[in-house]
């Protein structure tokens, strides 16, 4: 199994959208191929009991949320990308919707996935190591 993203028209918030409207171009910008360990080291230190080495049998994740991704992708029906913010304040990267999705990506090894941020953040996004 390989994770699916849906990348022409990802959902941001429920009540999801019907379409990525244009006020979603305007706001968001989406990062195809983001290295999933830079994300891990740009998180701020409060997702650290998240992604550990208990995997998918860490008991801060919903199993529920966990089996929905897990029978998606089994059946190879895509899921938006996470949304990403940067944190002025703290100088770290926030999950603002994804945290159960990269978890399971990564519990599948993906070195690589898509990433959904505002447009404001981007430069720190792509120019932060």
């Amino acid at each position: 199994m390989k994770p699916v993203w849906e990348t022409l028209n990802p959902k941001l918030f429920k009540p999801y959208d019907e379409v990525w409207s244009v006020e979603d171009h305007q706001r968001y910008q989406l990062i195809l191929d983001y290295p999933v360990g830079k994300i891990i080291k740009l998180l701020h230190s409060s997702y650290n009991r998240l992604f550990n080495s208990e995997g998918l049998f860490n008991p801060y994740l919903g199993k529920d949320k966990i089996e929905n991704i897990k029978d998606r992708w089994t059946v190879d029906l895509p899921i938006d990308p996470p949304l990403l913010f940067w944190d002025y304040s703290t100088k770290s990267t926030m999950i603002e919707n994804g945290i159960h999705r990269i978890d399971y990506a990564i519990e599948l090894r993906t070195t690589h996935l898509p990433i959904l941020i505002p447009r404001i953040d981007y430069a720190i996004f792509c120019l932060m190591e």
